[in-house]
């Protein structure tokens, strides 16, 4: 108010920080308004002395008064940390299971109208079971790799055909090797089950 009426440069960033304090509904003190070290240290002195200091207290106390209900007003009603992530994770879970019964209800529904001797191409097969084997290796399961390669899918020559049924069966396989416990081998068997069920909704 002196500055306008004397025309002085009006401080912008006083101003702001003015604004700031009005949304939240918290009357500043000069020093905070300002930035001023000097102001500042002397507000933080004077507020301990008898007789002087007590406006500058109550200001300060009613300050954390009104932040500490602002918050607890924006907090209410929402979930622990612990509850939010169970409550998020169970989300995903039910989601993950969901789009993985909609693949197994897909192919299903495929085989019985096609019949579960028809050939599943190799080719993508292959190039996916030789990405997973380079990044997991030995973390796959031997019955597993051992299935996977009387195809010939590291060799480039098909040793064998892959029927429906055939790629049903290496499915079994698969989850009769999964160890939830081993996150590294329920990752690539996860992967793997979702190459060849890839390769059975490929088959034209």
């Amino acid at each position: 108010n002196q500055a306008m009426k004397s025309g002085q440069e009006i401080n912008a960033p006083a101003l702001l920080r003015k604004l700031d304090f009005e949304r939240v509904g918290v009357e500043p003190t000069l020093g905070q308004l300002t930035r001023d070290p000097g102001q500042f240290t002397n507000e933080l002195n004077l507020r301990g002395v008898q007789g002087v200091g007590e406006p500058i207290a109550n200001r300060l106390n009613q300050q954390a008064t009104t932040i500490s209900s602002k918050f607890r007003q924006w907090s209410a009603g929402a979930q622990n940390p612990y509850e939010a992530g169970r409550g998020l994770v169970e989300t995903l879970q039910a989601k993950d299971k969901e789009m993985a019964d909609g693949v197994r209800v897909a192919y299903k529904a495929f085989k019985d109208s096609t019949g579960k001797d028809l050939e599943v191409p190799l080719q993508g097969l292959a190039q996916d079971y030789t990405k997973t084997l380079r990044d997991f290796g030995t973390t796959i399961p031997g019955a597993v790799r051992g299935q996977f390669e009387e195809l010939g899918l590291l060799t480039g020559k098909q040793a064998k055909l892959l029927s429906i049924d055939d790629a049903e069966n290496l499915i079994k396989t698969i989850n009769k090797n999964y160890n939830p416990a081993d996150k590294a081998q329920a990752t690539a068997l996860n992967e793997l089950r979702g190459h060849v069920q890839n390769a059975i909704l490929n088959v034209t």
